[in-house]
């Protein structure tokens, strides 16, 4: 086969493009969601940018590729790391294809920090260290590229909590057009120096506006049929038409003969309530904060919390940290840097873009309180309390799911997950707020009282491919896991029998299947690379990726 073009379209939803759809304003991406095949995609458990990608990029589920969440905690300790590539154990769809004798280009794709050495290029997308020479492959590249992109960022981000300031929301959605058209450019620059047959580019403008502004974008929300909601969807149309006119230049750049498939790592939801999952937790007995926290404590954690409400006290505080870091040559970052009372505490709430409740076993550390004969016994208590929650006014759960983590992931790195996995229901998020204020809450189901917090990740994305062998109509039960191997299917290549996921049959015309039976061959995958450069973050990269991942609510 020849090219194919899978595009990425980090959190999109069909709830939010096609009434956009329906204006005219965005005709690429109309052709590619209509004359094709097209359906929802379940993202992973929980439903985030990682381990979603990772998954998609494998075949393979969190407790075997291993990138549970962006931060990896350290056995036996209560610091973590961010993940990297090279904590990524197996075969990737790019090993798969070079395998096959295929020139891969990998864009942008979250989770791919080092870059690695492929038949091809990769630029890493989130997160990454700003500059940092380990983002690009070819190595002979890096120098040129960094001389022609000097302002390019892997992770283009924005703090999307300053879309509650009114006078920062057109700037927000403006920054977005302008990392978008510098990946056009920088992808440009790549595809002239390393020409390939399958390209892989995800775009996150999507993602970082929903994340601001989801709630003015999603029909039927409260906020969506006000002024303000038009406003805002108005310069959201003119993100979205500049980006349109980018996935029209990426396509041409393939040549129109190629097949593209169009995915999103997860979905968007307008979520008008918010579950204190800290206050649920001491209320049960689970967690216990600090006791007797000194008034001079208390002064310094609430002045740390008020610094960090403008960006010149954030700027200060990081300077401060990093000073402090250098001074004492520590590189780990503490996993919760609130306080618990852990000689007490049975559990404790994992970071937000974990989705879940570490519990405070001796499996985990040698201080546990938690012995392996009561393990069992506290995580069934988690997983019945959480999962009989009812939402008073509506009486539909609370969470949509509640799980420990060997139900959900299987393999020997499913302990970097958090021991029980959450997702609130559509209309929840859960807030985890600071631990040594904590309180009893018997009602912690509340409405979201702040802007930020009406727009949270759905388990729901999107599905779609036109071309070549793509038959058109829908599909309803696409997985993350299934898209590699379609991928590999759909270009005529044989799959891993190791891949967990399905080829999409009912995405091909009969034609193609009948003349292309799924083939799965051992060695299939292809041989993983070493670690590239920059494995390991200094520590002023590790403050860097912390204050990235705090910005869009993942810490």
């Amino acid at each position: 086969m020849g090219k194919f073009l899978l595009l990425g379209l980090d959190g999109a939803t069909f709830e939010m493009l096609d009434p956009m759809l329906q204006t005219g304003r965005l005709p690429v991406l109309a052709r590619l969601l209509g004359e094709g095949v097209r359906g929802p995609l379940a993202s992973t458990v929980p439903p985030v940018t990682c381990p979603a990608w990772p998954t998609m990029y494998t075949g393979r589920n969190p407790g075997v590729h291993g990138f549970t969440s962006f931060r990896i905690l350290n056995p036996g300790s209560l610091t973590s790391h961010t993940a990297t590539l090279g904590d990524v154990p197996c075969p990737r769809i790019w090993t798969a294809l070079n395998a096959a004798g295929v020139r891969t280009g990998m864009f942008n794709i979250p989770a791919t920090y080092p870059a690695e050495p492929v038949d091809g290029f990769m630029v890493s997308g989130i997160p990454a260290p700003s500059g940092a020479p380990g983002a690009v492959q070819p190595a002979g590249l890096r120098e040129e590229f960094a001389r022609a992109f000097p302002e390019y960022d892997c992770n283009g981000s924005v703090e999307v909590s300053l879309f509650a300031r009114r006078s920062k929301r057109k700037w927000i959605i403006e920054t977005l057009r302008r990392n978008l058209l510098l990946r056009k450019d920088a992808l440009d620059w790549m595809l002239q120096r390393e020409p390939v047959d399958f390209l892989w580019v995800v775009l996150e403008a999507v993602d970082r506006l929903s994340h601001a502004a989801y709630v003015f974008l999603a029909p039927g929300s409260d906020l969506y049929d006000t002024p303000t909601g038009r406003k805002v969807r108005d310069w959201a149309m003119e993100l979205l038409e500049t980006q349109d006119e980018v996935i029209g230049w990426i396509i041409k750049q393939m040549g129109p003969d190629a097949p593209v498939m169009v995915v999103s790592d997860h979905g968007f939801a307008w979520t008008p309530k918010e579950f204190d999952l800290c206050g649920w937790l001491v209320a049960n007995g689970f967690l216990v904060p600090p006791p007797g926290v000194s008034l001079r404590k208390r002064m310094r954690l609430a002045i740390r919390e008020a610094v960090f409400r403008s960006a010149a006290g954030r700027r200060l505080w990081r300077g401060l940290a990093g000073l402090w870091r250098r001074k004492t040559g520590s590189l780990a970052q503490p996993y919760r840097l609130v306080p618990i009372d852990w000689q007490h505490s049975k559990t404790w709430p994992a970071t937000p873009g974990e989705y879940g409740i570490r519990i405070n076993s001796t499996r985990l550390r040698p201080e546990g309180i938690v012995s392996p004969s009561d393990y069992d016994q506290v995580a069934d208590a988690l997983v019945e309390g959480l999962g009989a929650l009812k939402d008073p006014q509506s009486g539909e759960p609370v969470f949509e799911t509640v799980a420990r983590r060997e139900k959900v992931y299987n393999g020997e790195l499913a302990d970097r997950a958090p021991d029980i996995l959450i997702v609130p229901a559509r209309h929840v998020v859960h807030r985890v707020g600071p631990t040594w204020k904590a309180q009893a809450n018997p009602h912690p189901l509340r409405t979201a009282s702040e802007l930020h917090v009406l727009s949270n990740h759905d388990s729901t994305g999107i599905f779609a491919a036109v071309g070549g062998p793509f038959a058109g109509g829908t599909v309803d039960s696409a997985r993350i896991l299934d898209i590699m191997p379609t991928v590999l299917h759909a270009m005529g290549h044989a799959i891993p029998p190791e891949l967990e996921g399905q080829v999409l049959t009912g995405a091909f015309t009969e034609d193609y299947l009948s003349s292309h039976p799924v083939r799965r061959v051992e060695g299939a995958g292809g041989e993983v690379a070493p670690p590239g450069d920059g494995e390991a973050y200094s520590a002023e990269e590790e403050e860097e990726i912390t204050r990235r991942l705090k910005g869009l609510g993942y810490m």
